[in-house]
């Protein structure tokens, strides 16, 4: 038998998603080397981070089918949740928005760019035709690396409202009832019960960490956006996107081995 539906919410966020903005500085050789006649050690760059840059569009195609799935699920859930609480319906909503705006949108606004500046690299190794030049220039140079600077100001305002809302989900936690000490026959109104400490501790601890990871990402986003324009003209630029690089690589694993989950 083979299922045909995903039954489960899963932590399916791909390893490779943490070098899109890599693949966003394929494009160095292009950029740094940006004259005529081209250097041969130039082209060699360039015939290597083009490839490279156009593999990572197949990853983050792959990864925003991986979030598809898991949109789709929320969305059949969510029918489920028409009776329930409201904090279930704020889970799901969470769940929903952060799938579609730091997997999908991401992949998609990334992906395109690393297309972009790919195709851009390879040009760029017939750059003495004018023509191609300038093709060569905006693919990847303002084009290409703009996506990923449109998507560090979307990110960055997601990441200003995740901060906000898991301090409010601390605050409902340290003051909600714990289900463990209020009878199932419970018919009046509920008990006004602290959480045990132990697990007030655990939620605390969640919480702060998902809190710095939204925080780390929103500020790397908008960091890694700028610097990927400044590259388009000027080489320092990727002086700061180095440390951007290495900071989303990190935040990949971070997410995937900490704050994710399966359910």
């Amino acid at each position: 038998y083979r299922i045909l539906h995903q039954p489960l919410f899963r932590n399916s966020l791909l390893a490779g998603v943490g070098y899109l903005e890599l693949a966003n500085a394929a494009d160095f050789a292009a950029n740094v080397w940006n004259q005529i006649p081209v250097p041969l050690h130039a082209k060699i760059l360039m015939a290597i981070g083009g490839p490279c840059a156009l593999c990572m569009t197949l990853v983050a195609a792959r990864d925003m089918y991986l979030s598809a799935a898991n949109v789709r699920l929320l969305r059949q859930e969510r029918s489920f949740l028409a009776e329930s609480i409201s904090t279930n319906h704020g889970v799901n909503t969470r769940e929903v928005l952060t799938e579609v705006i730091d997997r999908i949108l991401m992949d998609l606004l990334m992906g395109i760019g690393a297309l972009l500046v790919g195709i851009g690299t390879l040009l760029a190794i017939w750059g003495a035709d004018r023509t191609i030049y300038r093709i060569s220039n905006l693919l990847s140079g303002y084009v290409g690396n703009g996506l990923a600077a449109g998507f560090g100001l979307v990110n960055a305002v997601w990441s200003v409202y995740l901060v906000w809302r898991f301090q409010q989900c601390w605050a409902a936690c340290s003051s909600s009832t714990s289900s463990d000490e209020v009878s199932e026959s419970e018919k009046g109104p509920r008990l006004n019960v602290e959480l045990p400490a132990p697990l007030k501790t655990k939620l605390r601890a969640r919480m702060r960490a998902l809190q710095v990871h939204a925080l780390v990402n929103g500020i790397n986003g908008l960091v890694a956006g700028a610097a990927s324009m400044v590259t388009a003209t000027m080489w320092y630029g990727y002086v700061v996107l180095v440390p951007c690089i290495v900071s989303l690589i990190l935040l990949n694993v971070f997410w995937r081995a900490r704050l994710g989950y399966d359910r």
